[in-house]
């Protein structure tokens, strides 16, 4: 990657080249993976550049625990455009109430992520052995 570049711009332009997203079944490596790409010599310091995109809705991370298991650019990874305080007729501006939630394609993705989840579950819970309640006779 071009040195030149601010290593936020890097881990965008990367994301972009990977189609907009990459992800590990085991959550190990991604960080590791933009770390190499970008620059970032510390995981720590990675990690909380990418905190910082993701709080200015640039980027969605899955991540449980320590291991991340996707990161994906949202918007294309352009600032989503803020809306505009509104006036109330009487001079007054009024801020705008809310901030935009997750896309429709993501909602989807996630429901869909449940679904596999909540199946895997039931094959597992159909595979355990039912303990039979004994009556004395």
């Amino acid at each position: 990657m071009n040195a030149g570049v601010a290593r936020r711009d890097q881990i965008i332009q990367f994301l972009r080249e990977q189609g907009g997203a990459i992800q590990s079944r085991d959550g190990r490596g991604l960080t590791a993976e933009i770390a190499s790409v970008t620059g970032y010599h510390d995981l720590s310091t990675l990690n909380g550049m990418l905190a910082r995109l993701e709080r200015e809705g640039l980027i969605k991370r899955v991540v449980r625990g320590k291991r991340t298991y996707r990161i994906s650019l949202l918007n294309d990874g352009q600032p989503a455009a803020r809306p505009r305080a509104r006036h109330d007729g009487g001079g007054d501006e009024v801020a705008p109430s809310a901030v935009a939630g997750p896309s429709v394609a993501e909602l989807r993705e996630t429901i869909a992520a449940l679904t596999a989840r909540v199946d895997q579950l039931e094959s597992l819970l159909q595979a355990v052995p039912r303990r039979r309640k004994w009556r004395a006779s």
